[in-house]
């Protein structure tokens, strides 16, 4: 998993999208150090 896409995607998940595609979810209003804690947790269930 890239963290800066993963970051993004947090932060503006219409930004890269599949041409057509259903939108997925809303902007989430966090923080950077939010987004960094999450990113960390999801990592987290992989191990």
């Amino acid at each position: 998993m890239n963290d800066e896409y993963f970051l993004e995607s947090v932060e503006k998940p219409m930004a890269k999208i599949l041409k057509g595609a259903i939108p997925g979810m809303a902007p989430l209003p966090t923080t950077l150090k939010e987004r960094k804690a999450l990113l960390a947790y999801v990592k987290s269930l992989s191990k």
